[in-house]
């Protein structure tokens, strides 16, 4: 089993045991994902605790057009967001980090109508004045898809900050 697949299934065993072997690159892509990503999207906590102590660098990018860090693939995990995005926060991760287009997960959060991890976001420092490529600020993002929770929520906070 690779480690990517492992990462994958949420098979800490296989982990532990091929990271131990030392014939695997802990940030390798496959696929254009590391295995952080692929532990961070899929919800295994105890596989990204373990491979963050274990050398996994929680700013790579992936090889491929989207460009993410493995903390918006925890912003698209719906198993355990909250504890996952702690996680790698707590390692570093930062919550403003932007993908291809200038995303942040503040952005998806807005374009998906989550208010919940709006807040979530917000607490741990997300910058809801950043704008993504087109400048567009996650506002904005939430009002132009009609998402109404969403907008209602980034519009208070920002008059608020102003």
């Amino acid at each position: 089993m690779s480690l990517h697949q492992a990462a994958m299934d949420g098979k800490i065993t296989d982990i532990i045991a091929l990271v131990e072997e030392k014939n695997v690159h802990i940030n390798e892509l496959q696929d254009g994902w590391s295995p952080l990503h692929l532990a961070a999207h899929f919800g295994h906590l105890e596989i990204v605790k373990y491979l963050l102590e274990n050398g996994a660098d929680v700013h790579v990018k992936s090889g491929n057009s989207m460009a993410n860090t493995p903390l918006h693939a925890a912003a698209a995990n719906r198993k355990n967001r909250k504890e996952m995005i702690g996680l790698l926060l707590s390692h570093g991760a930062d919550i403003n980090e932007q993908q291809s287009g200038g995303w942040t997960i503040l952005h998806q959060a807005a374009q998906h109508n989550d208010s919940e991890m709006i807040s979530y976001f917000i607490e741990q420092g997300a910058d809801p004045f950043l704008a993504k490529g087109d400048g567009k600020t996650a506002l904005e993002l939430a009002e132009d898809e009609e998402c109404l929770e969403a907008a209602s929520l980034l519009r208070n906070y920002t008059l608020n900050k102003i």
